[in-house]
This record gives structure tokens, sequence and C-alpha cells, in this order.
């Protein structure tokens, strides 16, 4: 249980897999023709142990810090309890940041370091309420000011959505999240006044469907006829949005909607038409952008190559850095540096093994 709660929560690499292994089908799939040999750049560890746990999420701020969400006493029988901790990128001067407990929940807890365009770590706030309240649990999207230890609700709290993933415009006033960690995810607008359906048109022909169906159904009506869409993330100058969705998922039911594979795409973010950059990719992370908005991170397998990847959004040439499988990335400030969660442990070993590597990334850029 414990398990299954933390691949709902992330949606990593790793989660596609343990869920796909558990009906005996493997993460390789066909992908796309013209992937070179990935070169397996030199990576730097950095040693950052923090005692019983694993990481869950990082992102490098415009300072300098490197901000992880570390989810701490997996074991425990209540479940792991989620922390947020800061470092720089020699490995030093690490510490747990302060956040503030919230009086009007039982339990607060903060997660998901996601970068601002402005360079600040955002994270989600979880308010555990009272159970005669309704609602198990209110959401929250803070802005955390490394210098100050202040914090800044940006949007929330509501009850409709937990964003496991999501990624603000630079205005900070709009989010796009992934709405649910089941099999019938699709991503969704977060504004002031709440989740909002983005209302577009997916897939061709028998594998189509509407984003908005998934975020308006109920929890009791099926998902068979839609496909999925999820981890999405907006470029840091707020013209483009990438994200990952599955057509092939439609017409499918049950764990079967986690057998097919997932498309990259690129989608302006004022006109709402979404195009393929990459096709047929499996196991895929959340995509990292580069500071100057030209280039995308993740992790996938491709063309039959598990490896950690750089997409020019301009040009589409694909370039992977590693083989190594990255569970979520960071880029430097300087856009020269990219910083991996990858998992040292076998697909059944509960909790995970979680480093961090940094590789430079400069070479690949020019």
């Amino acid at each position: 249980m414990l398990l299954l709660r933390w691949l709902i929560r992330r949606r990593r690499p790793r989660a596609f897999c343990l869920l796909i292994a558990a009906v005996t089908v493997s993460c390789a799939f066909a992908s796309p023709a013209g992937v070179t040999d990935v070169p397996n750049l030199q990576a730097r560890s950095l040693p950052v142990h923090l005692g019983a746990g694993y990481f869950t999420g990082i992102m490098w701020s415009r300072s300098g810090w490197l901000v992880a969400g570390f989810a701490a006493n997996p074991e425990a029988i209540t479940g792991s309890t989620q922390e947020v901790w800061a470092f720089r990128a020699n490995g030093r001067d690490i510490h747990q940041l302060s956040l503030p407990n919230d009086p009007r929940c039982q339990k607060t807890e903060y997660a998901a370091p996601t970068s601002l365009a402005d360079g600040r770590p955002a994270l989600v706030k979880t308010c555990d309420l009272p159970p005669e309240r309704g609602p198990v649990a209110s959401y929250a999207l803070v802005a955390y000011d490394l210098e100050t230890g202040g914090t800044q609700e940006i949007l929330g709290p509501e009850d409709k959505v937990n964003p496991g993933v999501f990624s603000f415009n630079p205005g900070l006033d709009r989010a796009i999240v992934g709405t649910g960690g089941d099999f019938c995810s699709t991503i969704a607008w977060l504004t002031r006044e709440g989740p909002e359906p983005i209302r577009i048109s997916m897939g061709s022909g028998s594998n189509s469907w509407r984003l908005d169906q998934a975020f308006e159904r109920s929890q009791q009506q099926d998902c068979t006829k839609l496909g999925r869409a999820d981890l999405p993330s907006w470029s840091p100058d707020g013209t483009q949005i990438a994200f990952f969705a599955s057509p092939e998922s439609v017409g499918r039911s049950g764990q079967d909607r986690l057998l097919p594979p997932w498309d990259l795409y690129l989608m302006d973010a004022h006109k709402l038409k979404p195009h393929t950059v990459t096709g047929q990719v499996t196991g895929p992370s959340a995509p990292a952008w580069s500071p100057d908005s030209h280039s995308i991170s993740f992790s996938a397998t491709v063309n039959g190559t598990r490896g950690t990847w750089i997409l020019d959004s301009r040009t589409g040439r694909l370039r992977g850095f590693t083989r190594i499988p990255a569970q979520d990335i960071g880029w430097s400030p300087d856009g020269h540096q990219i910083a991996i969660l990858h998992d040292k442990s076998s697909p059944s070993q509960y909790p995970p093994d979680i480093e961090i590597l940094l590789y430079d990334v400069s070479s690949l850029l020019k």
C-alpha cells in the first residue's frame, strides 16, 4: 500500500515500469527511428544523505540552491513524512526548509519542488482536513523564498485537484497540472478561481478524445473511451507547454490502459494546438525546460534505448546524454548542467535508493 501511494503521488518513470511489470509486460517498446547512440556523459554524484527515506523531486534555483523533496521514514505504519531540503551543488550546506504548519489543517505537508520563472521553488501544500468537513484534504501551490524563508500562497487552497505534477506561467496567475494518478489521467488549468478544464481535442480517428472529458467525469464513470495525458511543463518564457499523452490508450480499460506508449507534445500556450514532437516513448519523466526555453530534458525509453534526453524545441533534434534513467530533472540557472534523481535499487525493492547525479551538458547545446 505504501509503495502504491508513492507511485500514484509522483508518477515518475519507475512508477510506470513497476505498474506494467505487475501484469508481466516489458517497459521497452519500439520508438521512432533516427535516435543516435547515447554518449553517457560523466556524472558527478552529490554526497547528500538524509537518513531513512528517498528523494521524490528536485529543482535548481536561480540563487544556486538545489531543492529536493524527501519522503522520510517510508516504512512507518502511517506512511512517510514529506520534507523539503536545500543544499549547494557541491553537496554542502544541507538544511531542511522550515515550512509553516497551517492551523486549519490536521497535518500540513509540502512536496514536489518545481522551478518558477523567477527562480524560486514552488511546492504543493497538502492540508489534511478533519473528516467531518467532507473532503479529506485541500491543496495549494506556494512559492518559497530561499533567502528570507518566507512562503507565498500563489493558488488555492482547493479540494478538487491534487496537482502531482504542475508548472506555472511567468505571471504566476495560472498553472497547468496533471489531474489524477490513476488510469484516467488528464491535464487541466489551475487558476485563482480554482481548477478549469482544457477544452481541446487530442489524437485522431478512433484514437481521439477531449482533455476536458476526463476532468469532468465522475469517479464512477469509466474512462475506456478516453486517452491519457500527464506530466505538463510550461516553458520559462511562457510561450509553450510540453506534456505527454497516449492516444493509444483509447478503447482500453483497467490495467491495459498502462500498456500503450506515450507521445511528447508541444503546445503554444495561447493557440492551444498541440503537435507531436517525439512519438512512441515509454516510462517518461516530467519534461524539464532549460532556463532559455530552448531545450527540454526528459527520461524515457526511445527507440528501444532507455536514458535521459535533451530535445531542441526549435529544431526537434533529440539527443541523449546518459543511459541512466531519471526520476526527476532540474536544470542549473546557467543552463549548462542538469541534476537528475536516479534510482539505484532493483525494480522490486522498496523503499527506492535514490541518488543525485550532476551532468555537464553544455557540449550538447552548441
